[in-house]
């Protein structure tokens, strides 16, 4: 078991020139005196001294004081120093062993001294932390300013952890170990990166959701580089088809015109033969045929037989060059058709590819491919994010299954089970002595109980009492003073006055330290008693010279240590508050 005690406690007032010094037994300590004789001062000095300042505020008092607490952990003795906030560690000889002005430097030497490994979780960072010294003197320290009301009030700097109540309770009472805490604060760093997970992930779906919205990416399939060249082959062909379209109609101009002439000649052969039929008809009815004069001009033609016969021949002629004409006209307008056909079929075509490349251009324009491209690589990156966040949550969800399994081995229901059972009974045993009665229900290690009257502050007693029965159990293996200041403060009655310090003196454990202060005279019989007769007038002059030796040497130390380290030693780490000191 280690054992905490303390063995004095020295204030130095440079200003004042006073100084006082009390030492305290290893077991049971009185400290008698009215209002405003310095008991709280002193007992507040022993805890702020330590790193942990209590509740309220000290009147009259020079705030520059220096404190020194001697005490010893396991047989060793420690000093500490203390002024404004920077401590000193020395050991038994006066060497120093460190100096610091940083709350949380010094929380872990003191950590490490008396062994306390109780991890707590931020409140402001959420990560878990080791608790400072206020955190290991809660459960044992009862002080007359937040002490003896319904809250942990003592300390208000263990406010600053996530529920500290149950974990300092649950540490001391044994009913998890410090193993438990660790993890239990690691697995409540782990839970939050796995909340930020998926707090992350629920984000980027959103952002996702919304980028759909705006640029459809299932619309779009084509690469850039894919609809270049769709768009390249496209244009070829249509190009193609336009330098096809331009040889067809050339040959379908030609065509036309082949087709054109040929009517000419057929129409001009027509008029001459429907000419050759006039004049056919003509001659016919002339009487003399030799001779034959024109009625246009009226030439004499001799010989009209002859030329008869060759206008004949001329006729005939004209009516088989017109009936080749005629089918050289069907077959110049079935090549003009076919021309012509081979031009629709080509203006098809073209309309089909150009209507292509219209769509191309105009549904898939290439702003919008390149904007499809950009939407493309945005999901691509959410995928990738997508699966990064994941494997980092799964990750750490495997991490906090991993921890949750061994938080279950370490807690032991039997156990725990155990120990409420020893916390109700001595609970129970000392309601009997204090002649308090029972509070409802089941009470358990924090069931801090919450009622008024003169019976308050006993019922209150015997809960810290039942607290420190199971504290003190073999579970934690440690033994802390318990300072009570003080128990009559609430209108406590002579007649309960008693009977509270008798039950103080004979239930508490035998290697527990106790230091209690009161305000009126009593006979129990404790160990030592120290008396406070002077209002405001704790400090005194003729201790001046004493103290001062004894605890200037230390003080030198850690002022020269202190300016010899680096500024940056603290950095980031919240300046304690002034001490009332």
């Amino acid at each position: 078991m280690r054992i905490f005690q303390f063995e004095s406690i020295s204030l130095l007032s440079h200003r004042d020139k006073k100084a006082r010094k009390v030492s305290f037994h290893p077991h049971r300590n009185l400290i008698q005196g009215e209002n405003h004789t310095g008991k709280s001062s002193l007992v507040k000095h022993l805890f702020v001294t330590l790193g942990a300042k209590p509740l309220g505020t000290l009147e009259q008092w020079d705030p520059q004081t220096v404190s020194a607490v001697r005490f010893k952990v396991d047989g060793e003795s420690f000093t500490v120093i203390h002024h404004s906030g920077a401590r000193s560690l020395h050991d038994s000889s006066g060497n120093l062993l460190k100096a610091t002005d940083s709350p949380a430097a010094w929380a872990e030497t003191f950590a490490a001294l008396v062994g306390f490994k109780l991890m707590l979780t931020s409140r402001k960072t959420g990560q878990g932390v080791l608790a400072d010294p206020s955190c290991f003197f809660l459960p044992f320290y009862i002080d007359q300013d937040g002490s003896w009301r319904e809250k942990w009030d003592t300390f208000p700097a263990t406010m600053q952890y996530v529920a500290p109540v149950r974990s300092i309770l649950e540490y001391f009472s044994g009913i998890k170990p410090a193993e438990y805490y660790e993890l239990k604060s690691e697995q409540s760093a782990i839970s939050k990166e796995a909340d930020a997970r998926v707090s992350e992930m629920k984000l980027l779906e959103r952002a996702r959701g919304r980028l759909s919205q705006t640029l459809p990416v299932g619309t779009v399939k084509l690469s850039e580089a894919g609809f270049e060249d769709e768009i390249r082959r496209l244009t070829l062909e249509a190009n193609e088809l336009n330098g096809l379209q331009e040889t067809l109609r050339a040959k379908y101009v030609r065509e036309g015109e082949v087709v054109a002439s040929i009517n000419h000649q057929i129409q001009t052969a027509f008029a001459s033969l429907r000419e050759y039929a006039g004049d056919q008809k003509y001659l016919a009815n002339i009487a003399n045929a030799n001779e034959i004069v024109c009625p246009t001009c009226g030439a004499e033609h001799e010989q009209s037989f002859l030329h008869y016969l060759g206008y004949a021949e001329d006729a005939r002629i004209l009516e088989e060059l017109t009936r080749t004409l005629q089918r050289d006209l069907v077959t110049a307008r079935r090549q003009l058709e076919s021309t012509n056909g081979e031009l629709r079929t080509l203006r098809g075509n073209y309309a089909r590819i150009n209507g292509i490349l219209e769509q191309k251009r105009g549904d898939l324009r290439f702003q919008e491919v390149v904007e499809s491209q950009g939407a493309q690589a945005a999901h691509r990156a959410f995928d990738a994010e997508r699966e990064q966040i994941a494997g980092e949550l799964a990750d750490w969800n495997a991490k906090l299954a991993e921890i949750e399994a061994r938080l279950g081995a370490l807690t032991d229901k039997k156990r725990a089970k155990r120990i409420v059972a020893a916390f109700r009974e001595a609970y129970q045993l000392a309601r009997k002595s204090l002649n308090v009665p029972d509070p409802s229900g089941n009470p358990n290690l924090v069931s801090r109980p919450n009622r008024s009257g003169s019976g308050g502050p006993r019922l209150l007693l015997a809960y810290y009492a039942a607290l420190w029965k199971v504290c003190h159990g073999e579970q934690l293996g440690m033994s802390i003073p318990v300072v009570i200041d003080s128990p009559n403060q609430q209108d406590q009655d002579d007649l309960n006055l008693h009977v509270v310090l008798g039950f103080i003196a004979e239930s508490l454990p035998v290697s527990m330290q106790l230091i209690v202060c009161v305000t009126k005279h009593s006979d129990a019989q404790l160990d030592k008693t120290t008396v406070f007769d002077k209002k405001y007038s704790m400090l005194l002059p003729e201790c001046y010279d004493e103290v001062e030796s004894d605890v200037e040497p230390l003080y030198r130390q850690m002022n020269a240590a202190l300016l010899s380290i680096p500024i940056d030693e603290a950095k980031g780490d919240k300046p304690e508050a002034d001490s009332d000191d």
